[in-house]
């Protein structure tokens, strides 16, 4: 079968100061850290084992076209995923403004105001990344400080997958359950 696959190239990262028992060491932390269970084709792969072994090993990540595939695809899903959530927040929070404002149909979003309602149901499902960058970089700058202060290294790559990520999609399923919850709380009170 490997006859089917032609050599790429082969980079060179650099050379580690650790002595060898200091690399076995490292390799049995990283068995702990990456189970056999948990591969996973996008976002934990024997790619980003090599990116994070290298990191531990020399400070320097894999080049970025080792993994790019992998990578764009787990930031696809999640991007679809975070938006389909970002979404139903929004909606739930304009669906709340717009009853409390407007009151329950004939006179709400089908009323009088209808060119106003979907004017503001359009904008709300314009896909805007401006709150995920903005909360990306305040958490990707505390967890460098945090990675300082404690004396180690920071590794990106490593971060935002395996803790950003899930971090915010919480964050966001929990914004959009509660705007639900307000809506369906606005909606009891008028009907």
């Amino acid at each position: 079968m490997a006859e089917q696959y032609e050599f790429h190239k082969r980079e060179i990262l650099g050379t580690t100061t650790m002595t060898e028992p200091e690399v076995m060491a490292v390799i049995q932390a990283k068995k702990r850290e990456w189970p056999g269970n948990c591969y996973g084709l996008t976002e934990n792969n024997c790619n980003h084992f090599s990116d994070d072994l290298a990191f531990t090993l020399l400070g320097v990540n894999i080049p970025k076209f080792v993994n790019s595939t992998s990578n764009a695809l787990a930031a696809s899903s999640y991007k679809t995923d975070r938006c389909k959530l970002e979404r139903r927040e929004r909606f739930a929070s304009l669906a709340t403004d717009l009853l409390e404002k407007h009151g329950p149909e004939p006179q709400g979003v089908g009323g009088p105001s209808g060119d106003l309602a979907r004017d503001e149901i359009k904008i709300a499902g314009e896909d805007t990344d401006e709150a995920w960058k903005e909360a990306k970089s305040a958490a990707e700058c505390a967890a460098h400080a945090a990675a300082e202060a404690a004396g180690q290294a920071f590794n990106t790559n490593k971060w935002l997958p395996s803790q950003f990520r899930p971090e915010y999609k919480r964050r966001i399923t929990q914004a959009a359950e509660e705007a639900e919850l307000r809506f369906a709380e606005a909606l009891g009170g008028v009907v």
